[in-house]
């Protein structure tokens, strides 16, 4: 690892685990034999998969290579990338042209098709086999395995090879989605009402009696969720941890229940430290949540205004789609708030 370098993304695979700083130079440890010196240090995220590995270079190209053999695929898609998943069955791109491109990781079944969906995507989540597409509209979709209702809706097929729209919640604008191993969280428009599916063995839906799809109410507006192996998370408008489900041993609920964060002395007080970002890192083997807080001692020196001080804080946490633990730069605050700020 390298002094002064804040680590940017982490990755979970089976047998080992990648991490990436923040100039884009990449770290492993574990059973990772197959990571050979060949890839470059530019790297913007990294994708663990059963079959092959995927990374995004700094400049939105995309590139692959076979875990078994370690040799390096032709990039399958030369176009600027959005957003890419991918999980035990398939793999997905968005491009920045609002292009859906789909490849299963069947040995017989590689060929890269453009789906053709005539509907602009927002964003796209990945379970272990399935994957849930939410709209700019706000409508959702679903495509994978729906063996067990794991994408919110009965069908005939088991496994659908192209994304179908989520009937039960059709007449609702989504604004957020999560998909955990095999589950899902939906955020509405008005921040508190969730819609749940899939499996529930551990209460990660946030409900006792499961249904096909299941509503929850929450009293505080809700700003980010992140779903992740056996939990799901969630931050509200006041800077709150919630969760359900099972996080560690000491952390179980079957509803949606508060998370005490603050329980270091390095950061007790609230005030100081304040959480803008929840993750989760999953594999079949173990479960990361990782939460990074701003350390705002600097601006409260600057600015004495706690009203102004929470516009910037929101401005940061609205704005911060990508799933990077650092920050990206934003000029609208580079004035307040800036990474030597952060606490991670």
């Amino acid at each position: 690892m390298e002094n002064n370098t804040p680590i940017q993304t982490i990755n979970l695979g089976d047998f080992y685990t990648i991490l990436i700083n923040s100039k884009g130079k990449i770290f492993s440890f574990g059973l990772n034999k197959n990571l050979n010196n060949n890839i470059e240090n530019n790297i913007k995220n990294f994708i663990i998969n059963e079959e092959n590995n995927f990374y995004i270079n700094n400049n939105n190209e995309f590139f692959s290579f076979c875990n078994n053999e370690n040799e390096f695929l032709e990039k399958p898609i030369k176009k600027n990338i959005e957003n890419f998943v991918s999980n035990k069955k398939f793999n997905l791109i968005l491009t920045k042209s609002n292009e859906i491109f789909c490849w299963f990781n069947n040995k017989n079944e590689k060929i890269i098709k453009n789906l053709n969906l005539n509907i602009k995507i927002k964003e796209i989540s990945c379970g272990f086999d399935f994957a849930i597409l939410l709209c700019k509209n706000g409508n959702v979709f679903g495509m994978g395995n729906n063996e067990k209702n794991y994408l919110g809706f009965e069908t005939e097929k088991k496994f659908l090879f192209f994304p179908m729209i989520n009937s039960n919640i059709k007449n609702e604008k989504i604004i957020r989605i999560s998909c955990g191993f095999k589950h899902t969280f939906c955020l509405c428009s008005n921040n508190k009402k969730l819609f749940s599916f899939g499996n529930n063995s551990f209460f990660q839906c946030g409900i006792k009696n499961e249904k096909i799809i299941n509503e929850i109410n929450f009293k505080e507006k809700i700003i980010q969720i992140n779903c992740g192996f056996k939990n799901s998370v969630f931050l509200s408008e006041k800077r709150e941890i919630f969760y359900c489900g099972f996080l560690d041993e000491k952390n179980f609920s079957k509803e949606i229940s508060k998370f005490d964060l603050i329980k270091n002395k390095e950061i007790d007080n609230k005030k100081n430290f304040i959480v803008v970002r929840i993750l989760n890192s999953y594999c079949k083997n173990m479960n990361i949540f990782y939460v990074t807080l701003a350390d705002v001692r600097g601006i409260y020196k600057e600015i004495n205004n706690k009203v102004k001080i929470d516009k910037i804080l929101d401005y940061l946490i609205k704005n911060w789609n990508d799933k990077n633990i650092i920050p990206p730069f934003f000029e609208n605050i580079a004035n307040y708030f800036s990474q030597m700020f952060m606490k991670k």
